[in-house]
């Protein structure tokens, strides 16, 4: 079991057993996180980095740390509420559960994929079991959503992949580490492929629309972990490669407020929090180093508030206001709500407080700024009543239970409570309240969605892939 291959090969087991016995499909896709959770809770008690050569003279090779330790957790808590949340409803088609598990050994395939090759056969596995997931239950709006989806991200594979072949065509391997001695042209190629695939910055407004199609388990698994697999070697590449990082960590910048800055005027949930993720996976790549446990703690509460979100009376938030939000329901989304926004005592809190310390002088005020908004414009998911009659049947709140233990858990670091750091991440909070409050709760500006339209967000692709070689070349 101490091989990273086992998390890979047993799900893929599993998932063939649930293909011949579709009555345990659903049983089965809760086995297969067991060894994904089992292998990550190893590596936090190794506490040291691994590689295992599969093709030493091409560079091809798996790498595990503490830093991929977290991602896996990530995965196998999302996974296990996704699969809690689909075995919940009676007509859910066991194929879904074998989606599920087909993704969760892609997902896992690519966290611990230190070469770039290996990495798009796993971005490759992942993008089209995503998409199927996104086709279902097979309307037309939701057949478009996956097509969309998959021809952006194959779009984006393609950079990706020609950025590769150049990478091995200046160092004759696909190791990772060879991004930083390659040619400009071949990692703006990569970075390309990888911004798009993580929904990071302006190609990453394929993320609402997808949101706003995907069924709620579909989307907590698309923005709780699926884009991580693309923003972990992004952070990668970050530490790597000196030039590469700070451009990185500049994009991570201005994706953190552009995501905000849409979600001020988003009155869809569903949309509102797909934009919070392009802000999110902003932040993550603004201060790699701490990354990886920012985006674990970021997973588990953004995938908690879309299973929630699949079980409100209403998308719009003008309508909760009116017809108000179950009591239970409503208190799950606050816990997931106050830990997105950094609130003590919560494992988003945490995260903040080992992150920011090492931001830059130049981007810690703008990633301040980004922080009161993210509370600002998660506001309008907990500042909503109760609702006039007890429900006769109250919204089912078990399949968030591991998220909610995994925000409680890992908010218990008593190094990182300090009257300076409670002090700092209170005032962030009160402040987004307080604008909310004041300001933009009565604010009724409808932002235009053109920009996501398909053909824009192709031109906005090629747009960014000549800024990237313009920038790598004056680097």
């Amino acid at each position: 079991m101490t091989h990273p291959l086992t998390i890979i090969l047993i799900p893929l087991l599993l998932c063939i057993f649930s293909m011949m016995q579709p009555r345990l499909a659903g049983l089965l896709s809760l086995l297969s996180c067991l060894p994904t959770a089992a292998y990550a809770a190893w590596l936090f008690h190794r506490d040291s980095t691994t590689a295992w050569v599969l093709v030493d003279a091409f560079g091809v090779m798996l790498q595990t740390d503490t830093r991929t330790a977290w991602l896996l957790l990530t995965n196998a808590l999302v996974c296990v509420a996704v699969v809690l949340d689909f075995r919940r409803r009676n007509d859910t088609a066991p194929f879904l559960h074998t989606l599920v598990i087909t993704l969760h050994a892609g997902i896992n395939a690519a966290f611990i994929c230190a070469d770039l090759f290996s990495l798009y056969v796993a971005l490759e596995l992942t993008t089209i079991t995503a998409s199927l997931l996104i086709g279902h239950p097979l309307t037309s709006g939701s057949v478009w959503n996956a097509f969309r989806y998959l021809f952006v991200s194959n779009i984006a594979m393609l950079f990706y992949l020609i950025g590769v072949v150049l990478v091995y065509e200046s160092t004759l391997s696909f190791a990772m580490d060879g991004v930083s001695h390659s040619p400009p042209v071949a990692s703006a190629l990569l970075i390309s492929g990888l911004l798009v695939k993580g929904g990071v910055f302006i190609p990453g407004l394929w993320l609402p629309f997808a949101h706003s199609e995907a069924e709620a388990p579909v989307s907590a698994l698309l923005s709780g972990v699926l884009v991580k697999i693309a923003i972990f070697p992004l952070m990668t590449i970050a530490l790597g490669a000196p030039e590469a990082g700070v451009i990185l960590r500049w994009i991570g910048v201005a994706s953190a407020l552009f995501g905000v800055g849409f979600a001020l005027f988003e009155t869809d949930v569903k949309r509102l929090l797909a934009f919070s993720t392009i802000s999110q996976v902003g932040v993550m790549l603004a201060a790699p180093v701490a990354g990886a446990f920012y985006a674990f703690t970021h997973g588990i509460a953004k995938s908690c508030l879309f299973l929630s979100a699949g079980k409100l009376p209403a998308r719009e938030i003008g309508a909760l206001r009116t017809t108000g939000v179950d009591r239970r329901l409503r208190a799950v989304m606050t816990v997931a709500v106050l830990s997105l926004s950094g609130a003590p005592f919560l494992a988003g809190y945490v995260a903040k407080s080992a992150l920011f310390p090492h931001l830059t002088h130049l981007h810690a005020p703008w990633m301040t700024a980004g922080a009161v908004g993210t509370a600002l414009i998660l506001a309008k998911l907990i500042f909503l009543p109760g609702p006039a009659a007890s429900p006769s049947t109250p919204a089912p709140v078990m399949p968030v239970l591991p998220l909610l233990a995994g925000m409680l858990f890992f908010g218990i670091a008593p190094d990182a409570v300090t009257m300076k750091e409670l002090g700092k991440a209170l005032l962030i909070l009160l402040t987004g309240w307080g604008l909310y409050g004041l300001i933009f709760r009565r604010v009724g500006i409808r932002l235009s969605r053109r920009p996501e339209d398909l053909r824009h967000l192709i031109g906005a692709m090629v747009i960014l892939l000549w800024v990237l070689m313009i920038l790598q070349e004056a680097a």
